[in-house]
């Protein structure tokens, strides 16, 4: 990757659109980047980090959006545009990020108080590869990391030596220096594979140690008798901490015989128990037959006694028969009698339909005469309510014009009184001129004052420096010698010489002071000024604002006063004028809802009219009516024996209900008499057939054969429990063999998996036993490490005359650690190997320097396709002396003869010297950027 052309606008520093054509600077060589301290050399850098990944390399802390430059406006947008070569191709990116900016204050609000209003700028991308424009970032950038092959951190390491950063290279730990080989030269594979192992390896350990488990837990189900030849054998098995093989095959015989052994046991019982089942049969049939006779001989008891009983209530139940042998003839008398009020009833059906129509006539006449009073009073009182909304309706009139004429008395007022509010703020704002000026006048006064003081002590102390300067003159008189002043010869008179005089530089010191002080008054005096003119001018303005306004001239020092009472007296105008508005619009919306109300009642007044006509006639309809129901009433009542018709019916249901017992109890006694007779006849029936089983039946003693049978049943239950016992051992014998002989292959197969995988496992993690621990990756990283040497060396070889050569250290303190990653130096001069960190300054930035560029080209050597033909150096050649220097700029541009172009950023007046080709980076007055390139 190479950068062609950038373009900066309001990024870091640069406020307007800065373009850098590094196409200028050729394919390859050495080119400077120089400029004032903090000017935005190393900015260059950071925008194109930013145009390749989005993110800047100063660190989380600083991102791109903070980099827009805070004095850019609205209209200038923040944005970093790249052209750049890769791999003979020629790309181009665009990228501005997002961020906010001031939009306008809010309405009415000050500059100083409320907060602002923000626009945002969303973030904007574009990348052109190969005819595609992509607009999404995250398709794009990860062309882009295609394309170039690296992240931004190895980017920020590999193509840039940053001012405070080029050592973190080649003095990173052994971790991090492994991060970043891995990232660069994609040694995560065998991390993966490893990883994939040592997963692979687990599995099968847990399928081996699954079907050992099962082998196991069936062996526990090894099932003996503790009588059995075996039963120690058996135990044995059960014990064994680890099944081999050899061992499996032995369990195997093992239950073989058990289970043979187990049946031939279990057919032998089988035997005995059924030869108890044929004896208990029969004790069971001498049982039944005894238990039979027993329950015959209880029966015919019990007939004997149930016959006598019978026998003797059968007379009671032949007097009761004669008894009732009339019931039949006096229950048809009552039917009779029942049959006649049965023909009356229809009449008292007729009867109660009378009484419905007189009660339907009464009832429906009365609703009428209720409905019509109902009728008459609504009618009164809505003729009562009309004649009042009518007279309130006189008294709202004119309500709309009287509304119209306040709204615009009020809108009079409220300019009125908003010119007044003028007057009165600008009252208030000469109050805070006339502060402002008596606070200048005091200053100005304060300030004269300090400096009326200062001269005074300026003119004692010079008097009294002039003073002892006549006495230091004074003492070189002699007498009749001319003095050099005034030349007399004689001198009566000298002037002495004081110890504490102050001198010359007092004196100047004093004089500045007054100086300054002079100054400060004539300041104080022009702000004293400037600020009573503004008052001048204000209550000028004030006055005549005034008087145009109010019409007459008020002092201005009453003006205010009188302002203040004149807007009160105009907000109070304004709140009644507003009251009486809101009490006309009540009015207004009342009249509309009077009139609707009067409309409404007149029509329903008029519906009452047709309603009272038509109750009137259905009123006297029913008055008729009621009277010929009433008539027929009286008629039919006189013919009817009962009041109505329930007590007929009741009368009805008596005669029957007393029919029907009559003959029931005739029916009951014959049926109960009879049923007696055959009860009896039954019964000795049945006592001469139980009679005639027992002289035919064989006696048994019932309590010895029930002894019998429980024998019988416990030894049953004993012999079938012994047989359940063995077949549990032979259902768990047979399962051990099975298991056996199914999972025997099973766990070779997986024992061997497990053995297998976890060799490999071990190798790739570096776990072998007797040796170092090199896990794959670090081993493969390591490789990669001694070719970057082998690189960095020869550069380092140039730069310090063959005196360093940077080695990769194996040996390693602490054996829990992964060796393999750490780098020293060998001192040639002294034969010694030692640590990085004993280098110097200027020998640490060789080194590093070495490093990378070494790392540069094992990268487009290997990684098939990562070229990196930019590079930028950030300071670090300070620490060089010039012969340093001079070995450290041959080696670069051994390196960049190629196709490679390298940056360096530094303020060494000797590279200015040794490095024709530069960007020049300036910043002006009003701290903007620019740079430019100079061949």
């Amino acid at each position: 990757m190479k950068p062609i052309k950038l373009v900066m606008s309001a990024f870091g520093p640069y406020l307007n659109e800065t373009v850098i054509d590094f196409s200028l600077l050729g394919d390859n060589g050495l080119y400077l980047i120089t400029g004032d301290t903090g000017a935005g050399k190393s900015t260059i850098f950071e925008a194109i980090s930013y145009a390749l990944y989005g993110e800047t390399v100063s660190g989380k802390e600083r991102n791109a959006a903070m980099l827009r430059n805070k004095r850019a406006d609205d209209n200038t947008d923040t944005y970093v545009a790249l052209d750049f070569v890769a791999k003979g191709k020629q790309y181009h990116i665009y990228r501005s990020p997002k961020y906010k900016y001031n939009k306008r204050l809010k309405r009415g609000s000050k500059k100083n108080g409320e907060e602002q209003e923000y626009g945002e700028h969303g973030n904007k991308f574009e990348f052109i590869c190969d005819g595609i424009t992509y607009s999404k970032e995250k398709d794009g950038e990860a062309k882009i990391k295609e394309i170039i092959g690296i992240n931004k951190e190895n980017f920020k390491k590999i193509a840039m030596i940053a001012q405070g950063e080029f050592m973190s290279v080649i003095r990173e730990d052994t971790k991090k220096r492994g991060d970043i080989l891995n990232s660069v030269f994609n040694t995560g594979n065998y991390v993966t594979l490893t990883n994939r192992l040592g997963i692979c390896t687990k599995e099968a350990k847990e399928k081996m140690e699954k079907i050992k488990n099962e082998i196991t837990a069936a062996v526990q189900l090894l099932s003996c008798d503790t009588e059995s030849e075996f039963y120690k054998e058996t135990e044995e098995k059960k014990s064994l901490p680890i099944i081999t093989y050899e061992e499996m095959d032995r369990i195997q015989e093992l239950s073989a015989k058990l289970i043979s052994k187990d049946e031939e046991q279990s057919h032998s019982l089988q035997l005995t128990v059924q030869q108890n089942k044929k004896k208990q049969a029969e004790v069971d049939q001498q049982l039944g037959k005894a238990k039979i006779r027993q329950q015959n001989e209880n029966e015919l008891k019990v007939k004997q006694e149930q016959r006598k009983i019978l026998e003797e209530k059968l007379p009671y139940l032949n007097e009761k028969l004669q008894s009732a042998k009339e019931n039949p003839e006096k229950a048809g008398k009552l039917e009779s009698q029942a049959e006649v009020l049965r023909s009356k009833l229809s009449d008292y059906d007729k009867l109660e339909d009378l009484a419905g129509e007189q009660k339907a006539c009464t009832t429906s006449e009365k609703k009428c005469r209720e409905n019509l009073d109902k009728a008459k009073k609504e009618k009164a009182k809505n003729e009562e309510l009309i004649s009042t909304y009518k007279r309130r309706l006189s008294q709202l009139e004119g309500s709309e014009e009287k509304k119209v004429k306040l709204e615009t008395d009020y809108d009079k007022l409220v300019e009125k009184g908003k010119s007044r509010k003028k007057l009165l703020d600008d009252c208030q704002k000469l109050k805070e001129y006339k502060e402002e000026a008596d606070r200048a006048k005091n200053d100005y006064l304060d300030s004269k004052r300090n400096y009326e003081n200062q001269e005074a002590l300026f003119r004692r102390i010079n008097s009294a420096f002039l003073d002892n300067q006549a006495g230091i003159l004074a003492a070189d008189l002699k007498e009749n010698e001319p003095c050099p002043v005034c030349g007399s010869v004689h001198h009566p008179k000298l002037a002495t010489k004081h110890e504490n005089a102050p001198s010359k530089k007092q004196v100047d010191q004093e004089s500045a002071k007054r100086d300054r002080l002079s100054k400060l008054m004539n300041e104080a005096a022009t702000v004293a000024e400037t600020k009573n003119n503004r008052v001048n001018d204000k209550e000028s303005e004030l006055v005549t604002s005034a008087r145009e306004k109010l019409g007459e001239d008020i002092p201005v020092e009453e003006l205010a006063g009188y302002l203040d009472i004149n807007v009160k007296e105009l907000r109070k105008q304004c709140s009644d004028i507003k009251f009486e508005i809101r009490k006309l619009k009540e009015n207004i919306d009342e009249k509309t809802e009077k009139t609707k109300m009067v409309d409404q009642l007149q029509q329903r007044n008029e519906e009452i009219n047709t309603a009272v006509l038509k109750l009137s006639s259905q009123a006297a309809a029913n008055s008729e009516k009621l009277k010929s129901v009433e008539k027929n009433i009286s008629e039919l009542s006189a013919k009817l024996e009962f009041e109505s018709q329930k007590e007929a019916e009741r009368r009805i249901s008596e005669l029957t209900r007393n029919a029907k017992m009559l003959k029931q109890e005739y029916e009951n006694s014959k049926s109960e008499f009879e049923e007696y007779q055959q009860k009896i006849r039954d019964l000795r029936s049945q006592e001469e057939v139980l009679h005639k089983q027992l002289s035919e039946s064989e006696g048994y003693d019932l309590e010895t054969l029930e002894c019998e049978k429980i024998k019988y049943i416990e030894k049953e239950k004993r012999l079938v429990e012994k047989e359940k016992q063995i077949s549990v051992r032979i259902c768990n014998n047979r399962r051990v063999n099975e298991v056996l002989k199914s999972q025997k292959s099973r766990f070779k197969k997986a024992d061997d998996t497990y053995k297998r995988c976890k060799g490999l496992y071990d190798t790739a993690n570096g776990e072998l036993p007797g040796k170092d621990k090199i896990k794959l990756d670090a081993f493969i990283q390591a490789a990669y490490l001694d070719r970057v040497l082998i690189r960095a060396n020869s550069r380092m070889d140039k730069m310090t005359d063959g005196r360093y050569e940077l080695i990769r250290y194996d040996s390693l303190n602490d054996k829990r650690k992964t060796v393999g990653l750490d780098i020293s130096i060998t001192d040639n001069e002294s034969g010694k190997i030692r640590s990085v960190n004993t280098l110097s300054g200027g020998e640490s930035f060789m080194a590093a320097l070495a490093l990378s560029l070494g790392m540069s080209d094992e990268i487009q050597s290997t990684s098939g396709g990562i070229h990196l033909d930019t590079m930028f150096i950030d300071e670090g050649f300070g620490s060089l002396d010039d012969k340093a220097l001079e070995k450290a700029v041959e080696a670069l541009n051994g390196i960049s003869s190629g196709s490679c172009l390298i940056g360096i950023i530094s303020h060494v007046r000797r590279l200015k010297e040794m490095i024709s080709k530069r960007i020049i980076v300036t910043r002006d007055n009003a701290s903007n950027t620019t740079a430019k390139v100079e061949i």
